[in-house]
């Protein structure tokens, strides 16, 4: 074959290789596009799919976090947050003494609830206003789930550390660069017991 054939091939190629490109490009607009008109006329089904495919949690999730959905009103949306303390907060500091060496020592426990504190209630700032960017909802409830020692049998169980209810309207009038997280929680609705040297306690969940 000469030399032209072979670069009029290898530009035919390059064009179907486009074409298809463009072929997959326009199929997940359009599918976007039908997935936004049925948010848009508030097909619940339809909320649900949107946090699938645009899953904005993805970094959560990675930390040891771990999230379900519910919703039973166009206008509410209901989420369980596993937070997986163990898995997120660590339990002693690092630090390089005068001799370079590296220096571990565990965590007080003021200061690990501290933490612990600050983490969850910020995931439930970061949590309400992905969601409400996402999906046209005036109102979503947090429940925030942890496992504790249940000291009557031993064994530990998954309890709400947290639960929220948060508004849209209320959310929108934060100033997110100069609030802190635990404290803005008493602009909602909210059931949290946290004690400086046992951390969270059991609540129950907002609403019940």
């Amino acid at each position: 074959m000469k030399r032209y054939e072979t670069k009029i091939e290898q530009l035919k190629a390059k064009v179907e290789e486009a074409k298809l490109e463009d072929e997959e490009l326009y199929a997940e607009w359009e599918s976007s596009v039908q997935l936004a008109k049925r948010i848009i006329n508030q097909d619940m089904d339809a909320y649900l799919e949107a946090i699938e495919v645009y899953y904005p949690l993805d970094d959560l999730n990675e930390f040891g976090s771990g999230f379900e959905f519910f919703i039973e009103d166009p206008n509410c949306l209901e989420v369980e947050f596993d937070v997986h303390t163990e898995d997120v907060v660590p339990e002693y500091t690092k630090s390089l003494t005068k001799t370079g060496k590296v220096s571990t020592k565990a965590m007080t426990k003021t200061r690990y609830y501290d933490i612990q504190q600050d983490y969850v209630c910020s995931c439930v700032i970061r949590i309400a206003r992905e969601m409400f960017a996402l999906l046209p909802i005036n109102v979503i409830s947090i429940h925030c789930l942890d496992e504790q020692l249940n000291s009557a049998t031993g064994h530990n169980e998954k309890v709400a550390i947290l639960s929220v209810k948060i508004d849209r309207d209320t959310l929108d009038t934060l100033n997110f660069d100069a609030i802190d997280c635990s404290d803005a929680m008493t602009n909602f609705e909210h059931n949290m017991e946290f004690r400086k040297t046992k951390g969270f306690l059991a609540v129950d969940r907002v609403g019940e």
